[in-house]
């Protein structure tokens, strides 16, 4: 069984090492070991940089959580990785995701950082953003290819010898929702994996812009995911929305207090998803997770990450 290495949560800054271990990533290894002996599986490097990995984002963009809100908690050990293009905490410190012009409306955050997004990405989808087809065509003005606010994690990983693939579990939530769901420029979030594995008969291959974001409808998360948590809107389709709001509760994304009382009939997240991805017994891996403001510096959104575990059957 993997060891408990899930660090106390923290405020910020939040080492890139904290960060590993909150998504229970527990050994540590080197790229080239002077014996052969010791060539053994583990994280080999992190870090974290704007979209395109160029500067690096605010320190309060990353931290490590022991919950999410009220009823939000780690899937294994005791703290889960968040990443944000805001600040990584919610409401209890004071962070309000959703914009406000209201006297005594303070929220939104501006990270005062842009970027262009990732090229390799941007290049495997024709050099624009891929849209929704039930939102329209592809998002291909200038400002779609800036990132603001953007954090981008990555994790350089040596694949044990047994292993087949690994799981990670990740949640997305974001105050864009209903009010941006089917417009081009909303918050994207990506998972971007690199692997010398290929298909075998009746495999499908890894995707070729690499992305293996996929919500429980299978659509990537750069579409709009199928939110479970989030209260129907205004001629939402019958099945909307499944979960209820509830999981809203504490996070700062249900938008300002009306009358007193905390607002969930804004925003939306996801349940816990499980990525999955194929590897090489033995290879070297990168796993990245990117996440990033579209259009301008408002309303923002946070990732969830946590339980990495490896698959030990094709």
């Amino acid at each position: 069984a993997p060891p408990d290495c899930s660090p106390p949560a923290l405020g910020s800054p939040t080492s890139r090492t904290a960060l590993v271990k909150a998504m229970d990533l527990c050994q540590f290894t080197v790229e080239s070991p002077p014996s052969p002996l010791q060539k053994v599986w583990g994280v080999i490097s992190n870090h974290v940089t704007l979209a395109d990995g160029s500067g690096v984002p605010l320190d309060v963009q990353t931290r490590v959580l022991g919950n999410y809100g009220t009823f939000v908690l780690p899937h294994a050990g005791s703290t889960m990785a968040a990443l944000s293009t805001g600040v990584a905490a919610d409401a209890s410190a004071g962070v309000h995701p959703e914009d406000g012009v209201l006297p005594g409306e303070d929220g939104g955050f501006d990270a005062g950082t842009t970027s262009s997004v990732d090229a390799a990405y941007l290049a495997a989808n024709g050099g624009a953003l891929p849209q929704d087809p039930a939102c329209g065509g592809p998002c291909a003005t200038p400002d779609c290819a800036v990132a603001y606010d953007s954090v981008r994690f990555v994790v350089r990983l040596r694949v044990p010898t047994n292993a087949q693939g690994f799981h990670l579990d990740t949640r997305f939530f974001t105050s864009e929702f209903p009010q941006r769901s089917c417009q081009p420029l909303k918050d994207r979030y990506l998972v971007l994996y690199k692997s010398n594995w290929q298909p075998g008969p009746g495999q499908s291959p890894i995707p070729a812009d690499h992305n293996l974001g996929f919500d429980a409808m299978g659509l990537p998360f750069h579409f709009g995911p199928a939110f479970d948590v989030c209260l129907p809107p205004p001629g939402a389709p019958p099945g909307a929305c499944p979960l209820g709001p509830l999981d809203l509760t504490g996070t700062g994304m249900g938008g300002f207090p009306v009358n007193g009382q905390e607002n969930l009939s804004d925003g939306a997240a996801t349940d816990w998803v499980v990525l999955d991805g194929p590897v090489v017994p033995g290879e070297v891996v990168e796993l990245e997770i990117h996440l990033w403001d579209a259009g301008d510096h408002e309303a923002d959104s946070l990732v969830l990450a946590d339980a990495f575990r490896w698959i030990l059957l094709p």
